[in-house]
């Protein structure tokens, strides 16, 4: 079932052309190509109708084009992993917590009176544009499911806020006590309803290996298979993870029998991150999220698999792990990897920027450029819509970002990665869609 409303729709062939929006700007970051010096972007009827080199603006200038000095204007950002559903979260964020205290912490915060997911989700969709990402991978809960389509609040287009990003919506399953078959086939046929009535595009999340038995991640690959969904999974998230599967005790099964929520037979023991990657070998597009303790032959057999993108997110790292990120493992053997915000709470915003620059302290082999494609063409990738955003080229949605720089950007790929830059504005299907903020 596919959403009746096209997420990336196209001028009938029957309307005139209208009249193309020309921008153009000090430098344009294509991501596909080289950068261009004062290059310009042509955009008609919400698409790239050209992305060509240019010659600096006339001082008489130009009343058919929009001239963006000092900015660099780039692909929109994507967010390959977000929890919106949490972006009024209103508790400390302490550093180095212990993972299975903060764990019952957002199940606790989740039963409260300030978990209103209904303000949250277009909050944070809001928050997420101004700092010109255009499309989310978010992670939405299964008890929402019951709220219907109007229970994750309004998100469609208003006048405060123009056109919204767009969303690759998970539905995360939580099962450590085991699902049926029919269930999981029940609770995606709702999940796929929803998607359609809101206009976004459906994915699968099985929750974490400490929530998910194998019988129940099967089902949900199978569902995957089935109807060609994406699946996001949390996955080497801590090292308990893997003693729990492996001799089925630890800290994660304390916190699992505090919150009422182990049952043995679901986890006897003998299992490995593998038996998870085996029954995820084929579903159309696995996005790993975090990864930060799986070891060198877990990341052998995930890059033999040939369908994952592992999703970092370098703020919630440095919050939970004092070790290093395994950045240069994934690189050498060739998986890509995208870097996303997590929710708020673990990261005090959402901004992909800051992400980029924890990102670069953390991995300082990275380059300006390589770190851009993190939130752009990469997680495009991952998501199954890079054929309509991710790079600017011809024939793609006219989803932009401009970010003004601060003096001389020599180098476009650092200007736009310096604290003192700002996004300047945002256009989603070449429309205006986002007020300036600190990018």
């Amino acid at each position: 079932m596919m959403s009746s409303e096209d997420p990336f729709p196209r001028a009938g062939n029957g309307d005139p052309a209208p009249e193309p929006l020309v921008l153009q700007a000090e430098w344009v970051l294509p991501i596909s190509g080289p950068p261009l010096r004062w290059g310009c972007v042509r955009v008609r009827a919400g698409r790239i109708e050209a992305v060509e080199p240019g010659a600096p603006p006339r001082p008489e200038g130009d009343p058919h084009r929009l001239v963006l000095r000092k900015a660099v204007l780039m692909p929109g950002l994507i967010n390959a992993h977000c929890h919106l559903e949490l972006s009024q979260w209103n508790r400390p964020l302490a550093d180095r917590p212990e993972f299975r205290n903060w764990v019952p912490e957002v199940v606790a915060f989740r039963r409260s009176p300030e978990y209103r997911p209904g303000e949250a989700v277009p909050a944070g969709l809001a928050e997420s544009l101004r700092q010109g990402t255009v499309w989310i991978g978010d992670i939405l809960p299964a008890a929402l499911l019951a709220l219907g389509p109007d229970g994750c609040g309004e998100v469609g287009r208003s006048p405060m806020l123009g056109s919204c990003p767009g969303v690759t919506s998970f539905l995360e399953i939580v099962a450590p006590l085991g699902r049926g078959t029919d269930e999981i086939a029940a609770l995606v046929e709702s999940h796929q309803r929803l998607c359609e009535a809101r206009g976004w595009q459906p994915g699968l999340s099985p929750h974490a290996p400490y929530t998910i038995p194998l019988a129940v991640l099967e089902a949900i690959a199978e569902q995957s298979r089935r109807l060609r969904l994406p699946v996001a999974m949390h996955l080497g998230e801590t090292a308990e993870e893997r003693r729990l599967l492996q001799h089925g005790d630890g800290p994660l099964r304390v916190m699992l029998e505090q919150l009422s929520a182990f049952a043995p037979e679901q986890f006897p023991g003998g299992i490995d991150w593998s038996d998870y990657l085996a029954r995820l070998s084929n579903v159309p597009r696995l996005l790993v999220i975090h990864g930060n303790h799986l070891d060198g032959a877990t990341i052998r057999r995930l890059a033999a698999m040939g369908n994952a993108t592992v999703i970092y997110c370098p703020r919630t790292h440095r919050r939970f792990h004092e070790a290093a990120y395994p950045m240069a493992s994934y690189r050498e053997a060739g998986i890509p990897v995208a870097v996303a915000t997590d929710s708020r709470a673990t990261a005090p915003d959402l901004s992909l920027w800051d992400e980029l620059r924890a990102a670069r302290d953390a991995c300082p082999d990275l380059s300006p450029r390589e770190l851009l494609e993190m939130v752009t063409v990469i997680p495009a990738r991952a998501l199954g819509v890079d054929h309509e955003i991710g790079t600017l080229e011809p024939g793609k949605r006219a989803d932009l970002t401009a970010v003004a720089v601060s003096g001389e950007a020599e180098d476009p790929y650092a200007a736009v990665l310096q604290p003192t830059a700002t996004v300047a504005q945002v256009w989603i299907a070449g429309q205006p869609a986002a007020t300036p903020h600190q990018a």
